[in-house]
This record gives structure tokens, sequence and C-alpha cells, in this order.
């Protein structure tokens, strides 16, 4: 919404700001979701896995911000640009980089191990 705003001009500072709060409150809702799925597998390493999944987003944070900074026409088209362009890359990174996981935990065993679990303590 905030491209097709901005490439129509039809954005003041009100809408602007309206919109990039949306786009970032959704953002708050993604990060948790998606750093907790992302590190699931590096149980062993979760300490590395932490790192470079921070040095990555702050990478291309630093990236994005760079881009935006080079491109300013005194209007909000760049910074829409950036923003536009990240979420397209993100979900054709998601769409095609996906992979199929098929889970095939009974419910024996998983009554077993939550049984060994409460024994323990």
């Amino acid at each position: 919404m905030l491209f097709v705003a901005a490439t129509f001009n039809w954005l003041n500072v009100y809408s602007t700001i309206v919109l990039i709060f949306v786009y970032l409150s959704c953002q708050g809702f993604n990060f948790p979701n998606a750093s907790a799925l992302s590190m699931a597998p590096f149980s062993k390493h979760a300490g590395s896995a932490s790192a470079l999944m921070g040095a990555i987003q702050m990478g291309m944070g630093a990236l994005a911000s760079a881009a935006v900074g080079m491109f300013t026409p005194h209007n909000v088209m760049p910074l829409a640009g950036v923003m536009a362009f990240c979420v397209a890359s993100a979900w054709l990174l998601l769409f095609f980089s996906t992979r199929k996981v098929a889970f095939t935990v009974k419910a024996e065993d998983v009554e077993e191990q939550t049984l060994d679990m409460i024994e323990k303590y």
C-alpha cells in the first residue's frame, strides 16, 4: 500500500507515518516467530545460530538504509521502493526455499517421552 500510494503521490506526512507504523507492527509479529523457527534446527549450536541471524539482520538493515540514502529525491518513494523490494524478496525466498517436513511422530512415543520426563523429576 505504501509503494502504490507513493507511486501515485497520494501521501502526506500523516498517512506515511500510519503506513510505516502498520508495516513495522507486522514486522513485530513476524520477527519473533521467524527467529524461533529458524533457530529450531540448531539446538546444539543456538548461540552461533543466533549470532549469525543477528549479523544477517543488521547487515541487511545497513544495506537497505544505504540504498534508501543513495536515492534521495526528497520524497518517500526510495523508502517505499526499498521496503517493497525487501517484502517481495522475502516472500520469494519463503516461497521457493521452503522445504517440506513430514512429521512421523507417533502418539505412543510422545506419551512415553512425557512419562520419562515426569519420572525424572
